[in-house]
């Protein structure tokens, strides 16, 4: 979960102009799919036109851990997606409330993000609506 957390709200300068920005604002309302590197966390965020947004989480593998909710806004900037959880129903995350990530906006488009926390870690947002 923390890698779908990662992922969705951590984006770091690419050197993208501030049109990009606003490219990438216009393009991200919708309903986006994202499976973790390791293919264990199932995630589906959807994004309102102001940037709110809500994403459940749910485990690939076998568990008895229920699907992870969370709530908040994304905002980007300097071609950086920046996610801050207001609500979570992670235990860990609650007590760190708002929960800040940020990841670098590699490519944008209507139908795929690619980010990355690190340079190394790369994460996949596919679009299922528009």
């Amino acid at each position: 979960m923390k890698t779908a957390l990662t992922l969705l709200a951590l984006l770091l300068l690419t050197g993208c102009s501030h049109k990009s920005d606003q490219a990438i604002l216009k393009n991200l309302p919708g309903t986006w799919h994202f499976v973790s590197g390791a293919k264990s966390v199932d995630s589906t965020f959807i994004i309102a036109t102001n940037g709110d947004f809500t994403c459940r989480s749910v485990s690939l593998v076998p568990t008895t851990n229920p699907p992870i909710e969370l709530a908040g806004v994304f905002q980007v900037k300097d071609s950086v997606l920046i996610e801050t959880v207001t609500n979570s129903t992670q235990p860990r995350i609650q007590g760190r409330i708002p929960f800040v990530s940020r990841v670098q906006i590699v490519k944008a488009d209507a139908h795929e993000i690619v980010a990355t926390s690190d340079g190394t870690d790369r994460f996949v947002f596919q679009k299922e609506t528009p």
